[in-house]
């Protein structure tokens, strides 16, 4: 069996080769009759490879291809038969478009000469290869990790690994190759761009600056030389959405889609981009497909009965399952009324994190709540559902985002429980609440949470506020490390509140609730309490484009950050907005 052929077999169950090695243009050096383009259907986000052979032309110099041409270059257990490798892999770099992969294998010296030079099962072999030996056994051998070292400026080295896949180990005097075994050194260079790094540096910069024009002209340029290069595609669609420049940047989304076809992310934040611009239908039937189940929950879904894909449910039971964090579920419980109302369900059920069980128990419409740790107690169903699945098969474009709010309800003795943890209230004072950070595990925390408050210190210092911090745990830069007058009281409520039911009884006692992106600022928006939503540069797509409303909550206003990581803009119109409400009172 020939190498290619048996290291495709290996190499498709290898995700990283199929998403990331094996993409686009791909020139294979020496393929002979065993090519790599005999193999393009297990790698689909090949476009093509051209087979470069003995007749093409020497391989040290691939003469007549330009520079920059391919996506990808492929070598197996070709650069052994070369007269000088170094000036061979200098060429196939050449060839390489910045960002690209050259994928090299040659022969281990130790599984296939055993000590023995010139090789005894090819004649043909110039050197011979080891990963690295201080001192050399054989009077060819090359050391990969000198290679690496010595093309370091022009590559980066992304793997090493000595195979020896169906390899047995002591049959010296066989050359196993002739059967299905590797016995080979397998090592993958990305190509540097460090112009185009440089490129993407400075457009960062500028952006960061304010400079808008500048960065968007250097993104495209990027993107123009290095199509494969995700972040170039996201930095500049996140401009342009704050340019105003909508369609623009679907352009852009959808540019990336076809230059990568296969990479997940490109599929996933065109689907959150559409669904940020209110193109549900399309959006959220994307992003569906591009979710697998163990990415939503940790709570498998029942096997016993069908997920719901818009079938009848008048006379008919769900359940909606438990997906993703706090505030998705807290978002998505809403549609409990719409399976009572619009498709007649005759029992709809909730399966909810621990935490929300006592919140979901007061939702209007709702016939069973359970949390995840009871849901052997759950009765079988019609049909179970994700919650970001049901506007897969309810247009949230014809029928409109449902508004019945609030859905949720705080009993009388919660609430009487929650005024005796806070001060008393004054007619001549606001209560606000703040919320300073989220799960530190979501993907987007670090530009969402506020990472020191003394950003936010001039708005803790305005007269006439009792403040009262609801942030679970005291995170480095909290409120204890802020400098702040002498006079000023804060209560610090959040390690009191054991679950949403009790915060939710804190937030209907305040005037104002302002918060970064996080489950505390769905709750209040789901009771319709005054909230205020502190949304970085890049923000999740339920709270749209570029918007000071939000479409899900009629509650909320949303300010934004008008350059990525500064939030001073942000503290400044809120502080204007709080002397507005202060004025009021006085």
């Amino acid at each position: 069996m020939d190498e290619t052929t048996k290291a495709s077999m290996r190499r498709n169950r290898d995700p990283v080769f199929g998403l990331r090695y094996f993409v686009g243009k791909g020139l294979d050096v020496g393929g002979g009759i065993d090519s790599l383009a005999k193999q393009i259907t297990k790698f689909p986000s090949v476009k093509s490879v051209r087979n470069w052979d003995v007749q093409d032309g020497d391989a040290q110099y691939l003469n007549g291809i330009r520079d920059n041409s391919f996506d990808f270059v492929y070598s197996s257990h070709c650069l052994e038969h070369m007269q000088d490798p170094n000036l061979a892999l200098t060429h196939w770099l050449r060839v390489l478009k910045p960002g690209g992969f050259l994928i090299i294998s040659v022969p281990d010296e130790d599984m296939y000469e055993h000590g023995i030079w010139p090789s005894r099962f090819n004649l043909d072999h110039k050197w011979s290869f080891s990963l690295y030996k201080a001192t050399p056994e054989l009077p060819k051998s090359i050391n990969i990790l000198d290679l690496v070292t010595h093309f370091s400026e022009s590559a980066q080295c992304e793997r090493i690994v000595k195979i020896k896949d169906r390899y047995v180990e002591g049959l010296s005097e066989v050359d196993q190759t002739l059967g299905q075994a590797e016995c080979a050194i397998e090592f993958v260079w990305q190509k540097q761009r460090a112009n185009l790094d440089r490129v993407m540096q400075s457009a960062a910069q500028y952006e960061q600056d304010g400079r808008e024009q500048e960065a968007r002209d250097r993104y495209i340029r990027v993107i123009q030389e290095a199509p494969l290069m995700f972040e170039a595609y996201n930095r500049l669609t996140n401009l342009l959405i704050r340019r105003g420049d909508i369609a623009k940047a679907e352009q852009v989304w959808n540019t990336c889609v076809q230059c990568l076809p296969e990479l997940h992310m490109a599929r996933l934040y065109r689907a959150l981009f559409l669904m940020s611009i209110g193109k549900y239908d399309s959006g959220f039937s994307q992003r569906d497909i591009l979710v697998p189940d163990e990415r939503r929950t940790p709570t498998a879904p029942p096997k016993s009965y069908p997920k719901w894909h818009g079938e009848s449910l008048k006379d008919k039971s769900i359940v909606i399952w438990t997906e993703f964090g706090f505030g998705d579920e807290i978002m998505f419980a809403r549609f409990v009324s719409v399976f009572k109302k619009h498709y007649h369900a005759k029992i709809v059920s909730i399966v909810c994190q621990t935490p929300l069980l006592s919140l979901f128990k007061s939702l209007i419409d709702v016939d069973l709540v359970l949390g995840e740790h009871e849901i052997e107690q759950l009765p079988i169903h019609d049909f179970w559902v994700f919650p970001h699945s049901i506007p897969v098969h309810y247009s949230l474009e014809q029928n409109r985002i449902p508004a019945a709010i609030p859905y949720f309800r705080i009993s009388e003795n919660d609430l009487s429980q929650a005024k005796l943890l806070l001060p008393t209230k004054k007619s001549d004072r606001l209560r606000v609440g703040f919320v300073s950070r989220g799960n530190s595990t979501h993907e987007n925390d670090k530009l969402r949470s506020i990472a020191d408050l003394n950003e936010f210190s001039e708005l803790f210092r305005l007269p006439w506020i009792d403040w009262i911090d609801l942030q679970k745990g005291i995170p480095s830069g909290g409120f204890n490390e802020i400098v702040l007058p002498k006079d000023l009281k804060i209560t610090h409520l959040g390690e009191q509140l054991a679950d949403f039911m009790q915060t939710g009884a804190v937030c209907a006692q305040l005037d104002l609730l302002i918060s970064v992106d996080t489950s505390v600022a769905h709750l209040a928006g789901a009771l319709n309490l005054p909230v205020w939503l502190m949304l970085p540069t890049y923000t999740d797509w339920r709270w749209g484009v570029n918007q000071s409303n939000s479409s899900w909550y009629p509650s909320m206003r949303i300010f934004r950050q008008q350059q990525i990581g500064q939030w001073a803009s942000v503290v400044s119109e809120i502080r204007d907005a709080l002397c507005e409400r202060l004025q009021k009172l006085h």
